[in-house]
């Protein structure tokens, strides 16, 4: 080791130093962490809720399987629209006919194919476009100077804010469903332990482009989350102590945000990784484990 790189332990480095400074500039607050902006954005295509069992075997040229379709159907309509929420008219998906003409590996069959390079390419452009429109949104309501950004959690790759190079940036990738409460939980710690922090939290999903695939008699746990979900990003501006004097306007407040792990449920809900893409799957038994322990 050369001389230079010796370090007195008598003498702090630069880093010490920083982190002493830290310490001694971030005590805690006095109360809960609040929420004190809201965006969201979402693709412009729409398909509404009645015509997406047409739409999406249509897509992916598998109109002739009526009796996946009819089953498809049932659970939609019986199950989604009737018990979960039956507000929903609507979902906005970024996959359209024209991309899956362009790279119809997109549509193929479970455990067929390689489309995993192609979908990538795609929310590599379009999910952080999303994630810009709804924090713009977010820090427009909040009505303050993005300059008073402290932190970062982003579950998508965002670099198109121009945020100060000195924002502390936090990366939750490949959460699935539960992303955007890992992101709440970890804002609220570190808004209740860093005084003045305001921490931009942005959550940017692109699921009909990352799990859409063909519908398949022997894998119909997949075809349970095309019936589920859409695409769509929110962000929110989270801190605690609001400044009232500068206009900040708390909606709510993060009284508490935690995570159980359910036992004996490690395959209930699952996400795994092939050439055609990540594969969801959805249990029958996941409604009935969530119920008896909300």
């Amino acid at each position: 080791m050369a001389p230079s790189d010796i370090t007195s332990p008598t003498t702090p480095t630069v880093n010490q130093e920083t982190r002493t400074a830290t310490r001694r500039s971030s005590p805690s607050t006095q109360g809960f962490a609040t929420v004190l902006a809201i965006g969201t954005a979402t693709p412009a295509n729409v398909v509404y809720q009645d015509d997406y069992p047409d739409f999406y075997f249509k897509l992916t040229n598998c109109d002739h399987k009526t009796d996946l379709k009819n089953k498809f159907k049932r659970i939609l309509y019986t199950y989604v629209l009737q018990v979960l929420n039956p507000k929903i008219k609507k979902r906005h998906l970024h996959l359209t006919e024209e991309i899956m003409k362009e790279f119809p590996e997109i549509g193929n069959e479970c455990m067929t194919g390689s489309s995993l390079d192609v979908r990538q390419e795609i929310m590599a452009v379009e999910v952080p476009k999303l994630a810009k429109e709804a924090s713009v949104k977010a820090i427009e309501e909040w009505g303050q100077p993005m300059s008073k950004i402290t932190h970062l959690v982003v579950t998508t790759l965002s670099k198109l804010l121009g945020l100060n190079p000195t924002v502390r940036r936090f990366g939750l990738y490949n959460h699935g469903c539960y992303a955007g409460g890992s992101a709440l939980r970890l804002a609220k710690d570190i808004a209740e332990n860093n005084a003045g922090a305001r921490v931009l939290v942005v959550s940017s999903e692109m699921p009909s482009i990352n799990t859409t695939i063909g519908p398949s008699k022997d894998y119909f746990e997949p075809l349970i989350y095309q019936i589920l979900v859409a695409d769509g990003a929110s962000a929110l501006i989270v801190g605690s102590d609001p400044d009232a004097s500068s206009g900040e306007n708390p909606l709510f407040e993060i009284v508490s945000a935690h995570q159980t792990l359910i036992p004996d449920s490690d395959y209930d809900i699952s996400v795994i990784f092939r050439q055609v893409g990540p594969i969801a799957r959805l249990s029958k038994r996941v409604p009935d484990l969530i119920a008896v322990r909300m």
